[in-house]
């Protein structure tokens, strides 16, 4: 059964945060401290529910705040959500300024974004209803890796491997494009994992920011990734939770299900250095 740790509302307060790129130092030391003190069950938890804020966020951003995308969404109802969401700001604001006259930039642009969020919702539900059929279908991560690889400001690194049995024979290798904060793993021979079992693990350490964590690349599963019908590779797109903008060295690991907020390394199978990069 999951439970909502004791600290919920705080630490949802600075993911929503996080996805916004609104924390300072302070409050990314506070973040990793609340959800190292978690357990694996709620730690999972709070990382689907960044992963919705983010995902909400990108919505929001990609589709109904251009008044040019065709999303289906009239003059009209995009007016009424613009007029709540500022009617929820100026009374989040009246709220703040009665318990403690605090009007920080930090809260505005979350309060923003938790009504962005809800808006997009609404966007999406809209744009779901009128949505034509036939649309063609995403394009698979195979060729988004080979069309990233041509970009002039991509960088690629191969993979070395560590001693760990699961990386014997493993080959590929990885692109970054701190521009475009997209990125692709390519493997040949990585085993298959059991995802009840254990979860592959990408971190990155990033020049760019303070502090001796590496960022989260997310979890993910061999059975889930793209296969190259040419080669047969095996590509698995990245997903940072926070924006990686000079990155020194990718990392491979196995952990629990789910992933961990702080890897113990004690299943480290590969290796990138971005200063290798082709």
């Amino acid at each position: 059964m999951n439970t909502r740790p004791p600290d919920y509302d705080r630490v949802m307060e600075l993911l929503a945060g996080r996805a916004m790129n609104d924390l300072d130092s302070v409050e990314t030391t506070e973040l990793e401290t609340l959800l190292a003190r978690m357990t694996p069950e709620q730690a999972r938890s709070m990382r689907e529910e960044q992963l919705q804020l983010e995902g909400l966020k990108g919505a929001t951003l990609a589709g109904w705040t251009d008044t040019k995308s065709n999303t289906g969404i009239s003059p009209a109802l995009r007016a009424r959500i613009l007029a709540q969401g500022a009617a929820s700001q100026a009374a989040a604001a009246s709220r703040r300024s009665a318990s403690n006259g605090s009007s920080s930039a930090s809260m505005r642009l979350r309060e923003k974004f938790a009504w962005l969020t809800a808006a997009a919702s609404i966007a999406l539900a809209v744009f779901a209803w009128n949505r034509p059929t036939g649309t063609a279908p995403p394009e698979p991560a195979w060729q988004a890796r080979a069309d990233l690889v041509k970009a002039a400001d991509s960088k690629l690194v191969s993979w070395s491997t560590t001693e760990d049995p699961s990386a014997k024979g493993v080959s590929g290798d990885i692109v970054w494009n701190a521009n475009q904060q997209r990125g692709y793993m390519r493997f040949k021979g990585l085993a298959a994992n059991d995802p009840r079992l254990q979860q592959y693990q990408l971190w990155i350490f990033d020049k760019g920011r303070e502090g001796e964590f590496p960022v989260d690349g997310g979890v993910f599963d061999i059975s889930a990734a793209s296969k190259d019908p040419t080669t047969g590779d095996l590509v698995v797109p990245i997903a940072p939770k926070l924006a990686v903008r000079d990155p020194a060295l990718f990392a491979v690991t196995m952990e629990i299900p789910g992933g961990v907020v702080v890897t113990k390394k004690e299943r480290l199978l590969l290796l990138a250095k971005a200063d290798e990069a082709k």
